[in-house]
């Protein structure tokens, strides 16, 4: 089997984990991974680019937990249900837009600091393939937040707008991708994670001296 196929392989199979950890809300072990994969960029040369994108997802996913515990608590003190579902889904939206921000300057913003602190070392900032796939899969992000958001406030018209219950009623339905939102950001997720590390490996293989014919034969 070619290294390409394996990488693939190995990248669906760790999204599947991801996925099931992430759906299940298994938060300390889905912390757990992105901290042995910070502590694994951070120890090996050369993966400057991979580093930069696991811290910024690391920070996102604590704001994320924080803000989601904060406004379950608001939930709990009495706030309607579909104010702070809706605030959640707010919450999940500016975190993908600022993700998307983040990978689209990433490159610039980096070379510009190294510059500003004199390091010589410019040709390690680069955009990876990780980048390109993590751009694509933020767009979806924001695409399902933004569905999911819409479908929410329609569902709840008349009592975001006021509009009369019987109108309101005729949109109760509309909530495919509110109902299966969960699962749809678990797997865009996992497939984040999964896209960094095999492009890790990736990274890796391609720093990795070869080994001619010859030298194998003797």
């Amino acid at each position: 089997m070619k290294p390409s196929s394996l990488i693939l392989l190995f990248s669906i199979v760790l999204a599947s984990i991801f996925a099931v950890l992430h759906y299940s809300s298994a938060n300390l072990l889905y912390a757990l991974f992105l901290l042995i994969m910070l502590i694994a960029f951070t120890s090996v040369k050369g993966q400057e680019n991979l580093k930069q994108i696991t811290i910024w997802i690391f920070l996102v996913t604590a704001i994320e937990y924080a803000g989601f515990g904060l406004l379950t608590s608001l939930y709990e003190t009495g706030t309607p249900s579909y104010i702070t579902n809706a605030c959640i889904m707010t919450l999940h939206l500016a975190i993908d837009i600022s993700t998307l921000l983040f990978i689209k300057y990433r490159v610039r913003v980096s070379l510009k600091f190294i510059n500003f602190f004199g390091v010589k070392d410019w040709r390690s900032i680069y955009p990876t393939f990780a980048d390109y796939i993590i751009y694509g899969i933020c767009l979806a992000f924001i695409a399902v937040d933004l569905a999911a958001l819409a479908e929410h406030v329609i569902v709840y018209m008349d009592k975001f707008f006021g509009v009369a219950p019987e109108v309101a009623q005729q949109f109760k339905n509309w909530d495919l991708v509110y109902n299966s939102y969960p699962i749809i950001k678990s797997l865009l997720y996992s497939s984040m994670i999964a896209t960094i590390v095999a492009t890790a490996i990736a990274e890796y293989s391609k720093r990795m001296p070869e080994v001619d014919d010859e030298q194998v034969a003797e």
